[in-house]
């Protein structure tokens, strides 16, 4: 159980690394789940591939991808709704739910995000 003085560490301290700006916290979202699922994703080949199919099979990859996917949809999706692709951030755009501005924004995190995990999985192995 939480005692009180822990609770008011626990507030201050949420309060000084909180992102008040929601534009900055959209960004951060789609950089964050684009960059997980492309690290993960890949990995998950990677992890095929590099032992020649004998740690798993296709089913594995498959459902690895599945959940993947999954998971990173629910990293995101209620602060940006988890495009995670700029296909998808222009289709929102081109619906009229999304603005210029953030399309571009939006699209150009993805790519950070999707550049970044992939020299993550490099580096990685």
């Amino acid at each position: 159980k939480m005692t009180a003085s822990k609770r008011v560490i626990i507030d201050k301290a949420r309060k000084v690394v909180s992102i008040r700006e929601n534009l900055l916290r959209e960004l951060l979202a789609e950089f964050g789940a684009t960059f997980l699922l492309v690290f993960l994703g890949t990995c998950n080949v990677a992890q095929f591939v590099l032992t020649q199919h004998k740690v798993n099979s296709w089913v594995s990859v498959q459902l690895g991808w599945g959940l993947i996917i999954t998971f990173c949809i629910y990293t995101a999706t209620r602060t940006s709704g988890a495009h995670m692709n700029p296909a998808i951030s222009f289709m929102i755009y081109t619906f009229g739910h999304l603005t210029l501005k953030k399309f571009l924004l939006y699209s150009l995190m993805q790519m950070i995000g999707a550049f970044v995990g992939s020299a993550a999985m490099y580096a990685y192995y």
